[in-house]
């Protein structure tokens, strides 16, 4: 059985959980005011975990629900833009979304980064409720399209024989 613990992936190795925490401890000015805003479901009720391990990544925060991933981006990540683009498709592999801000977006303009991750989250959340929508309403087609067995043969059977068939 593969363990979950608290602020790490399903399946994550103890070490990235054990990295994951530190992290954690050690945030960035610019995460620390992020989460500040995050946290408890402040923004929109959205759940984010912070320094989470998804996919085999530590990500700066993480809302399950939506799969989003955000990062928050200092001055290390300019020399690893390669390395970054990478781990942004891995992620989109698995299905997860990601948003990078800079630190200067959440320390200089808080208001305006919350603003782009709400309408993030509006925008995947609509997504994902129309994919349900369509999902349903192509289960229930399939499901009228089909007759039960007994219906068919009784409706086939009635008509041959001379009896009347039965309305489908």
């Amino acid at each position: 059985m593969r363990r979950r613990a608290a602020g790490g992936g399903v399946g994550a190795s103890a070490e990235k959980l054990s990295l994951a925490r530190s992290m954690r401890a050690e945030a960035t000015a610019a995460e620390a005011v992020l989460w500040s805003a995050l946290r408890g479901r402040r923004l929109a009720g959205w759940k984010f975990r912070r320094q989470h391990v998804v996919a085999g990544y530590i990500v700066d925060f993480y809302c399950p629900e939506l799969r989003l991933v955000l990062e928050v981006d200092g001055a290390v990540h300019q020399a690893r833009v390669a390395e970054d683009r990478r781990r942004d498709e891995a992620l989109a592999r698995q299905g997860t979304h990601v948003l990078r801000l800079s630190n200067a977006q959440v320390l200089e303009r808080l208001d305006e980064a919350l603003m782009r991750i709400s309408l993030a989250c509006e925008s995947m959340s609509l997504t994902a409720v129309q994919r349900a929508v369509k999902s349903e309403a192509t289960a229930s087609r399939s499901r009228s399209r089909r007759r039960p067995r007994s219906c068919a043969r009784s409706s086939r059977s009635g008509s041959q024989n001379g009896g009347p068939a039965l309305a489908s």
